[in-house]
């Protein structure tokens, strides 16, 4: 154990309800009791048992800050979790409070570990970038076990397979790898969201869809075809989860090189979306190029927008992609869009406690583990899986 005490902030440093403050060394218990009084028989001397959980309060050395009430908890022999209001002032101020009375300040980023490379120590710096709260507690899940415990299970019967040197029961360990990897597919956006691709002709509403969805006059808009030239981004939650909603230039033939560079970068982002959104002008109908659009590989829905102008029945080519009715016109049909959004993004959404991977090197090593399996090799496999739990 390294004699010095460190403190840092553990979530993000900015404005939120509650803060989480760890200080972990020989002198943490030391300092924990002698800055808090406990209101219990014992008072400042109490000792703290590990995992438990204490109220307590905490008075500034000066007027400026007053009383703050907090929650601790021990979490092993020599760390403590302070839990508070989380404005910037009074986290400063206890943290501060600590360093006068002998820790060592460091970043979150910096906060040591004694498992090195496990689940629970990448959800934890994970979790320091979980940008919303549902988002949180699935990492939060693989923080407490929920993936360790699965990839340890899943270990233990590729030992047993390899000690009976037989594929005849392989099946169900490669239904146990797909399952992992499938959820892998959604754990990787938690941190940085799902990236939903508005494309289509020009003035078809694509950045006045995307102010009604962020709920605020973030593009520029205007009547006159072209008036996206280049590609932005704009951060949202939808359903509880991240996305990045990008608003491409109008796709057609122009003879504008400025104009023509932004076409092609809309065509490269709609093959990497997670999502793309082939917006259709109600009152022009179904073009050519939505056919063009609507045969990329990657999940579409269709938005007919402008339909407070439309006087016909929206019709597609291909009638088997989904499709939902909008104008930002007042806005209807804007929040069955963020529902069939949801329906498309996250269906499969895991339900609490289950186990998600969420790194790409988990899931990657995952595929490496089931082509094991695969040729019979299933020591290698179970190689593969230790790697991942960090213990390889």
């Amino acid at each position: 154990m390294n004699p010095e005490t460190f403190v840092c902030q553990l979530t993000p440093q900015i404005p939120a309800a509650i803060a989480t403050l760890a200080i972990r060394g020989r002198k943490a218990i030391e300092i924990i009791t002698s800055m808090f009084q406990f209101p219990v028989p014992g008072g400042k001397r109490q000792q703290l048992a590990e995992m438990r959980v204490y109220y307590a309060t905490w008075s500034a050395a000066s007027d400026s800050t007053g009383e703050e009430q907090v929650v601790i908890c021990r979490s092993s022999e020599w760390q403590v979790e302070v839990h508070c209001h989380g404005g910037k002032a009074i986290c400063e101020a206890l943290l501060q409070e600590m360093v006068d009375r002998g820790a060592k300040r460091i970043s979150a980023q910096e906060w040591p570990s004694d498992l090195v490379g496990s689940p629970s120590v990448q959800a934890e710096r994970a979790l320091q970038k979980a940008p919303t709260d549902l988002a949180a507690s699935v990492l939060l899940d693989q923080l407490n076990g929920a993936l360790g415990a699965a990839l340890e299970g899943l270990e233990e019967l590729l030992k047993s397979a390899a000690v009976a040197k037989s594929t005849a029961d392989q099946e169900p360990i490669l239904r146990e790898i797909d399952s992992l990897i499938a959820t892998g597919e959604f754990g990787q956006h938690l941190c940085r969201g799902w990236r939903i691709v508005l494309a289509g002709p020009p003035n078809v509403g694509k950045s006045s869809l995307i102010n009604a969805l962020v709920g605020q006059e973030k593009l520029i808009v205007h009547d006159q075809p072209g008036t996206t030239r280049d590609w932005t981004e704009s951060g949202a939650v939808i359903g509880g989860w991240p996305v990045q909603l990008t608003d491409t230039a109008g796709i057609r033939q122009s003879e504008d090189e400025i104009e023509t560079a932004g076409v092609n970068k809309a065509k490269e982002l709609v093959h990497s979306s997670d999502l793309l959104v082939l917006v259709v002008d109600a009152t022009q109908g179904w073009q050519p190029i939505h056919d063009e659009l609507a045969s990329v590989d990657v999940r579409r829905l269709v938005c007919w927008n402008k339909m407070d102008e439309a006087r016909m029945e929206p019709i597609a080519s291909d009638g088997r992609l989904p499709s939902t009715l909008a104008s930002c016109v007042g806005q209807p049909g804007i929040q069955e869009l963020l529902r069939s959004i949801e329906e498309q993004l996250f269906a499969d959404a895991p339900s609490p406690g289950n186990a998600v991977p969420f790194c790409a090197e988990q899931v990657s090593g995952l595929a490496l583990a089931r082509t094991f399996v695969e040729r019979g090799h299933h020591s290698k496999a179970s190689d593969c899986i230790a790697v991942i739990r960090g213990q390889g």
